[in-house]
C-alpha cells in the first residue's frame, strides 16, 4: 500500500505549488491543442469521437479541481495572461514535436545553460 509523505519544509511546499502550476499550464495547453485540431474532427468511430471530446472536458476538470483545492495559486495578474502564457508554451511544444530527439536534447541543454546565467 502506498503512503503519502507530509510536506515538511517551505521549499517542499514551493516545489509542490510549482508542480501544480505546471500541471495547470499543461492542462490549458492540452485544451489549446484539442481546440486547434481535435474538437471539430469526426473520426467516424464512436469510441474515438467520445475520447476526443473527453480530452477537452477532462483538462477543464483538472484545472478546476486544482484551483478549487486551494493549493494552486496561479501567480498571474489575470486569466488573459494565463491564457497567453499557456499559448506561448504550447507554441514551443508544437515546434518541438516531431523534431529528432537529439535536437530536442540540445535545445533543452542550451535553455538550461541560458537559464543558469
Amino acid at each position: 500500500m502506498k503512503t503519502t509523505k507530509p510536506i515538511t519544509t517551505e521549499h517542499q511546499a514551493l516545489q509542490i505549488q510549482l508542480s501544480l502550476q505546471r500541471m495547470a499550464i499543461m492542462s490549458r495547453m492540452l485544451q489549446i491543442e484539442n481546440q486547434q485540431h481535435i474538437v471539430d474532427t469526426d473520426f467516424k468511430i464512436a469510441n474515438i469521437n467520445n475520447f476526443a471530446r473527453r480530452i477537452g472536458q477532462d483538462c477543464q476538470q483538472i484545472e478546476q479541481h486544482l484551483k478549487k483545492s486551494g493549493r494552486l495559486i496561479i501567480q498571474v495578474a489575470n486569466e488573459d495572461f494565463y491564457d497567453e502564457y499557456s499559448a506561448a508554451i504550447w507554441s514551443v511544444v508544437d515546434l518541438l514535436a516531431g523534431m529528432p530527439i537529439d535536437e530536442i536534447k540540445d535545445i533543452a541543454n542550451n535553455l538550461t545553460a541560458l537559464h543558469q546565467l
